[in-house]
């Protein structure tokens, strides 16, 4: 009996000791993160046992081999070479080992990622005799690393052996790498306890009444609003009592931006009128970005092997970002993987004076270009260190580096020595996109952060990517990782590639922006917010926030436009008292102020950074017989340099003459005749401007409008 026991015992703490770090790490991110704790394997507990008992079939090619840095350490490199009649005429799969019951709730997990332009997938698990499917999904897996979900309810007995898993390949020619494939039985619990990709996309923290949203809206409150106290005095210095003051906000301090397509801009060899318009007018009323980044030209193989367009046409449109009010970040200096950069840098690995020489050309370029350097302020130095290491592996060979790594210190250094006043970040998904990576590969990324930290190498910012997953990111979880970062940094952060996978329901993914917006607005570490890419037809996902391929507006860009536009947007009408006193609490960013007056109308350009007494002089030495300015409609407004203004009014007139009054009422340009309707090409510098429209009867309306540099 003794004998037995132990030998009970032993065989215990092989099955113990079988189970790798990839289940044990998932065993934990289950109870983390849906509160699962009870249940069996399906197929083994360990990724080697898993990966010897895969099989594969059709006109394909498998290799099984290791990877590094990453939750799992085996992977599937799966080349389909042919289509077939069907796509089950080749396929990838396993037959589960251990018996499953009736009703038992299951859950499939595993990694994915294509690696060809194309990826259609179908994912199934059947009777290995019938072919009678149990579920069977359509996929296609992106570019990037993501973790997915099924779930299902085996819907009779089956005896060990006689149920499998897998994936049909023949669609398309395609490849792909698969991961970490294995299988959880929960038994008799209910089927909607488990996470699946594939469902309406709940998540954490989207409760009506969840506790952190009272929290939020007192930080945005408190951090991104200020007091604006206004004095209105003639040009004598006395105050104008009850002097109407039009308080109309221009662009957020915060920055609201997206991932844009040098090709798309004006010149270039795919220009797009609607995107190029929709860029600085996402609603119609003249709202649009105040941020930007290119999404791929300015990469290294991207500029240099000028994939969409030569870097002139890229430095082109650059400037026009820039001329138009959507500040302009780098992506990305260094991209530390062989397949990101040009050959030549794997041909020479072993040659570092080649390599050093070809980075310091690269910088050198990108940071002291005359006009990039103008219009680019901050730029990611260095993008997904944690799971790109060539650099890394390349300069361990460095006989003064340890552990290759202090290349990226050096990079820093670089890029501070060329511009001390650039902004500089590291840019990283593996924290925040899909639903966060395993701990394994977060705390690795935090050792490479803690060594930038404690260097003596200067840097500015961390770049969060936010590809979120088909189960959303906690929003808890959202704001305990910011929270974490900038207690630990001391950095300032933003999110730099937002978007969301298109297996999460529409109107959900509506509510999640309208929440995730809302958090990081709210944290006093984030200072943006970039999505990337606007449009499904410019989209690498084809699922962009905004709009989808024929320009209707999703439900979460309706949700970016409200919050951002509307509830996070200050348009007040203000009268002085007594005093020529008046009092507006708005969001922090730019203004104009339309002060009128006994005829008199001036247009004052403010920003409002933080709390601020400004006096304005009303010169009424003159007075202008007015019409109300709500019978001329302008827009865009404002409109940016060389670009036209469309003219609309609600007068019985044909024609009006008009011209322009800066700010201090003098007249800028001579009078013209338009008609209604009519557009006007304008050559103004940057600024405020008083539009000034004369009636036959020799009425004057008067419309303020900004003009962008």
């Amino acid at each position: 009996m003794k004998q037995s026991l132990i030998f009970i015992f032993c065989l215990s703490l092989v099955a113990i000791s079988a189970q790798d770090d990839y289940h044990l790490e998932l065993a934990q991110q289950l109870e983390s993160e849906f509160g699962l704790t009870d249940f069996s394997y399906g197929l083994s507990d360990n990724e080697d046992d898993n990966l010897s008992d895969v099989f594969d079939y059709g006109d394909l090619q498998r290799i099984d081999e290791p990877i590094d840095d990453f939750v799992f350490s085996m992977k599937s490199n799966i080349n389909v070479r042919s289509v077939g009649n069907a796509q089950w005429d080749a396929g990838y799969g396993i037959s589960t080992p251990q018996a499953i019951s009736s009703g038992d709730a299951m859950l499939v997990v595993f990694w994915a990622r294509s690696l060809s332009s194309a990826s259609d997938i179908f994912a199934f698990g059947e009777n290995s005799s019938s072919f009678e499917k149990d579920y069977y999904i359509n996929l296609s897996f992106t570019q990037d690393w993501s973790q997915y979900f099924i779930r299902f309810s085996a819907s009779s007995d089956y005896a060990p052996g006689s149920f499998n898993f897998g994936f049909h390949l023949a669609s398309v020619i395609q490849e792909l790498d698969i991961a970490g494939f294995t299988v959880l039985n929960f038994g008799a619990i209910p089927l909607e306890n488990l996470p699946t990709s594939f469902g309406e996309g709940g998540y954490d923290g989207s409760e009506e009444d969840a506790p952190w949203r009272e929290i939020a809206a007192n930080r945005i409150e408190q951090i991104r609003k200020a007091d604006m106290n206004v004095k209105i005095i003639d040009h004598n210095g006395n105050p104008v009592s009850s002097a109407k003051i039009d308080v109309a906000m221009q662009s957020h301090e915060f920055e609201f931006g997206s991932a844009v397509v040098a090709c798309r801009f004006p010149g270039n060899n795919c220009y797009d009128e609607t995107y190029m318009s929709k860029l600085t007018d996402l609603d119609g009323e003249g709202h649009g970005f105040n941020a930007s980044v290119m999404e791929n030209a300015m990469k290294w193989d991207g500029w240099e092997e000028e994939w969409l367009g030569t870097p002139a046409q890229t430095t082109s449109a650059v400037e026009w970002l820039a001329d138009n009010g959507l500040t302009p970040r780098g992506h990305t200096l260094f991209w530390p993987a062989y397949r990101y950069m040009p050959d030549d840098i794997s041909e020479n690995r072993t040659d570092l004076e080649y390599i050093r020489n070809r980075m310091n050309q690269r910088m050198t370029r990108m940071l002291m270009d005359p006009t990039l350097s103008s219009a680019v302020r901050e730029w990611d130095i260095v993008n997904e260190i944690t799971q790109n290491r060539d650099f890394e592996n390349i300069f361990r060979s460095d006989s003064n580096f340890t552990t290759g790594r202090e290349i990226y210190q050096e990079i820093f250094q670089k890029a501070r020595d060329i511009d001390a006043n650039l902004r500089l970040y590291i840019n990283d998904y593996v924290v925040l996109s899909g639903g966060g990576s395993g701990s394994s590969v977060v705390n690795r990324y935090k050792i490479f952060l803690d060594e930038l930290r404690d260097s003596d190498v200067p840097w500015d910012g961390i770049g969060f990517q936010c590809h979120i997953g088909s189960i959303p990111t906690s929003i808890n979880k959202v704001e305990s990782v910011l929270n974490e970062y900038f207690q630990r940094y001391g950095k300032r952060m933003k999110i730099t590639e937002y978007d969301i996978d298109d297996n999460v329901d529409p109107g959900i993914q509506g509510r999640y922006l309208a929440d995730f917006l809302e958090i990081i607005f709210s944290h006093p570490g984030v200072d943006g917010f970039i999505m990337w890419g606007f449009w499904d037809g410019n989209h690498w996902k084809n699922n962009a926030p905004m709009f989808d391929i024929d320009w209707n507006l999703k439900p979460s860009g309706q949700a970016f436009i409200d919050k951002v536009f509307h509830d996070w947007w200050t348009e007040e009408l203000l009268f002085a008292d007594e005093g020529g006193d008046a009092f507006v609490r708005g969001f922090k960013g730019d203004y104009i102020l339309t002060v009128e007056h006994d005829g008199v109308t001036q247009a004052y350009d403010l920003v409002l950074s933080d709390d601020m007494d400004t006096t304005l002089v009303l010169d009424l030495s003159s007075s202008l017989q007015v019409l109300d300015s709500e019978y001329v409609q302008v827009s865009p407004n404002p409109i940016g340099k060389g670009t036209e203004l469309n003219l609309h009014w609600e007068l019985p007139y044909e024609r009006l003459e008009y011209s322009f009054q800066n700010i201090e009422g003098k007249t800028v340009t001579a009078w013209q005749s338009c008609h209604q309707g009519q557009k006007i090409s304008l050559d103004l510098a940057s600024g405020s401007y008083i539009l000034v429209l004369k009636t036959p009867k020799g009425e004057l309306i008067q419309k303020a409008i900004k003009v962008l540099k």
